[in-house]
Order: C-alpha cells, then sequence, then structure tokens
C-alpha cells in the first residue's frame, strides 16, 4: 500500500524500494483491473509478474513483446467478456511475441466466479485452485 506522500510516484519504482521487496513487482487484478493489471505492465518494464483474473485482452504480439515478465491469466469458460477465443488469441499472441504465459480456463465459471459476495457466478472450487495457482506463480516470479 503506498502512503498518501508516494502517491503519483512511479508505483513499481517505489514498491521496489519497500524493505520486504525482492526487488520485483507484480500486478494482479480481477475484472476491470484485470485488463489494468496487463495495462500497466504493457507500459513499465519495471513490472515483472502480471495475474489477470478475467479482464480485457490484448493479443497483438508486437504489443505484448513489451512485457518484461511471464503472465498468469485465470478464466472461466462460460465468461463471455473475455470470451474463450480471445482468451486463446491472447495465449497465442503472448506465445508469438516469446511472453511466458500460463492460462486456466474453469469449466462450468463465468464472470467473477471467484468472488464470493457474487453467488450467481461463485465457484468455490475453481476460485480455491485460481487462488493456490496465482500463490504458487507470485511466490515464484517475486521471490
Amino acid at each position: 500500500m503506498l502512503t498518501r506522500a508516494q502517491r503519483g510516484q512511479d508505483p513499481p519504482r517505489v514498491l521496489k524500494k519497500e524493505p520486504r521487496s525482492s526487488g520485483k513487482v507484480g500486478t494482479l487484478g480481477w475484472c476491470f483491473g484485470g485488463g489494468w493489471a496487463l495495462r500497466l505492465a504493457l507500459a513499465d518494464p519495471d513490472v515483472t509478474a502480471t495475474v489477470v483474473y478475467y479482464g480485457r485482452l490484448e493479443s497483438d504480439p508486437e504489443k505484448l513483446k513489451k512485457l518484461a515478465g511471464p503472465v498468469l491469466g485465470i478464466f472461466g469458460a462460460e465468461d463471455r467478456n473475455p470470451s474463450v477465443e480471445q482468451v486463446r488469441a491472447f495465449e497465442a499472441g503472448c506465445r508469438t511475441a516469446g511472453v511466458k504465459c500460463d492460462v486456466h480456463v474453469y469449466d462450468g465459471a463465468g464472470h467473477a466466479f471467484a468472488n464470493p459476495t457474487n453467488s450467481r457466478n461463485f465457484r468455490p472450487e475453481a476460485a480455491k485452485d485460481a487462488r493456490g495457482k496465482v500463490r504458487e506463480f507470485l511466490g515464484r516470479t517475486l521471490k
């Protein structure tokens, strides 16, 4: 969490200076925030790991080449935004760009399936599995 004085500064650079920091910075977001997590990683080479939970994606390999680190994508097979087709296009774009990208699409899960306050879409088993994948990914890439 950034202090009031740190807001407005470059967050990745500020976070890298934190005493508990490994010197690496990751982004993580859900829905709208998932898209912004990817956008920040595309814009800032100091971002070394990115987690996108069902957010807006980019599939252009030329743009994806800007990613400085791997990406973990968490999506629902029943989601329409992004659709499975969009997820596969993102995955193919990463592969073409030479970006390590680990994508997981959960069957029977729709948008916001990891949100426990969304009783209609919440899928506890998929959410638990995804959370474990995120912890392992961030632990490995940010250590």
